[in-house]
């Protein structure tokens, strides 16, 4: 596999975080907030001019001739999202757009850091939750659910056939009540009683060892400033003097949280971004004080750091000649606003355009990383790929497909002597999955079914996880803040 696509920590659900409702962090925008209670989707305006006439007209045809409007609940109110949906859609600029009051509580709550839930952070395929990290500090840490984990049931209820709303609706609930998720480690299933608790999901953070401490950004969310003061004063505690800083995965979010961020890493009243309007005037966004001390720091970036994230790794290249290592980012360079209305929906359009603090604009090309470090081959697989159609219950030797393409990528990441990585199962396949089923105590009769395929799945993550050696971008930084 030698052309690279979007990273399996990525796809199917971008970014999706279950802490535990399920907040989708990959915001991509860099937002600003008004909130507007006097208007509300399906006032009229000033209806005197032609287009405001061909408008009404067509709306109330619609309304009261359309012969498959009998079909649609709350014909009105889908009229007029539909219409304003249509004004706001525009090939350009995909970032402007308007939500109806249920998809713009969501999008709400991908801004928020704090929810109550247990804490862990999935991907979702083969009808079965795949934990991809356990957030520190949570529920899910303290009861013992680790990177890998398959979870198959919640309170005794399977999974299968259901959507990731769904599985958040059962997960989330009242703080302190208790939730039991049975989950499947090293081909074992055991239920495990979790008491769900508050939890802050925009920083996590750990020490590497020799010094050196690890933050990982998930999104600039509210409070992810106070949130990472606590993590980054925790790891100075503990005598962490040089950094790495990950912002893979990391959609963006309020500009504010960018200037408090930046704060704690650049010198007090530098600029961080310069806004460019439609009117040709500009404001720049300055930090503004309560630097921490650090030896050294590397930023970690990837095609899925967007935005607020993406100002952040350029400024903090530009300021303090912090090196930036992966892949390059998104290339989100605009700015959005966000207008509530009383009814809940929401517009968010793009009010600006960002600059770096040097002037140069990263939009539709993104921020290039000082040097370019892929992760293995088995991490850029398609979540896709790793599901089975419908009526496939399991592959055998001699056949050819996807999900034992899956496989042969994956064996040979865990370290097993795979002879091909196309698809078809040969003795080589065979031999080294039945010599990964022997070392995790699995059954295994010749067939790659899809329990077996997802075991693969989450012992990958596993050693991804656990070793720094099998993170290729997470390595070359540690590298380099030993001076390599």
């Amino acid at each position: 596999m030698s052309t690279k696509t979007k990273p399996v920590t990525s796809q199917h659900l971008r970014r999706i975080i279950i802490a535990c409702g399920l907040v989708v962090a990959f915001v991509l925008g860099i937002l600003t907030d008004k909130l507007i209670t006097a208007v509300t989707p399906g006032e009229s305006g000033n209806s005197g001019t032609s287009h405001s006439a061909v408008f009404d007209t067509i709306y109330k045809t619609m309304k009261d001739n359309w012969y498959w409007g009998k079909d649609v609940e709350n014909l009105d109110e889908e009229l007029i999202n539909k219409a304003i949906t249509g004004m706001t859609s525009f090939e350009s600029d995909p970032f402007t757009e308007y939500m109806d009051a249920k998809a713009a509580q969501e999008f709400i709550n991908s801004l928020n850091n704090s929810i109550v839930g247990v804490g862990i952070q999935y991907q979702y395929f083969n009808n079965r939750v795949h934990v991809r990290d356990v957030l520190s500090g949570s529920p899910a840490e303290s009861y013992g659910i680790k990177a890998g984990d398959i979870i198959t049931h919640v309170d005794g209820k399977s999974l299968e056939g259901l959507d990731t709303d769904q599985i958040a609706d059962m997960v989330t609930g009242e703080e302190g009540t208790k939730v039991v998720l049975t989950v499947v480690r090293e081909g074992q299933a055991q239920d495990i009683t979790v008491v769900r608790g508050q939890i802050y999901t925009s920083v996590n953070s750990r020490m590497l060892g020799d010094n050196i401490g690890l933050v990982r950004l998930i999104s600039f969310s509210n409070g992810t400033g106070r949130e990472l003061k606590s993590h980054l004063d925790s790891l100075r505690r503990q005598g962490a003097t040089k950094l790495i800083i990950d912002l893979r995965d990391n959609g963006g979010g309020y500009l504010d949280t960018l200037r408090s961020v930046a704060s704690f890493f650049i010198d007090k009243d530098q600029v961080v971004l310069r806004e460019t309007f439609k009117d040709g005037s500009e404001s720049v966004v300055k930090t503004s004080g309560g630097k921490y001390a650090f030896d050294d720091i590397v930023c970690l970036i990837n095609d899925y750091s967007a935005s607020c994230t993406e100002v952040f790794a350029a400024a903090m290249r530009e300021h303090n000649g912090t090196k930036l290592i992966g892949t390059t980012t998104y290339g989100k360079g605009t700015v959005q606003l966000s207008r509530t209305f009383a009814d809940g929906s929401i517009l968010k359009y793009t009010e600006a355009q960002w600059l770096t603090p040097s002037g140069d604009s990263i939009h539709g090309k993104g921020v290039v990383p000082d040097e370019e470090v892929f992760l293995d081959d088995a991490l850029y697989i398609s979540l896709a790929v790793l599901e089975y159609p419908d009526g496939v219950d399991a592959y055998y030797p001699d056949e050819v497909s996807d999900p034992i393409l899956a496989a042969q990528v994956i064996l040979k990441y865990l370290g097993y002597d795979v002879k091909r990585e196309d698809g078809y199962y040969d003795d080589s396949t065979l031999e080294a999955i039945r010599t990964f089923a022997a070392d995790h105590h699995l059954a295994f009769e010749n067939k790659l079914d899809p329990d077996l395929l997802d075991e693969m799945f989450s012992a990958m993550y596993r050693l991804f996880d656990s070793k720094i050696e099998a993170d290729a971008q997470l390595l070359r930084a540690w590298e380099i803040l030993h001076g390599e």
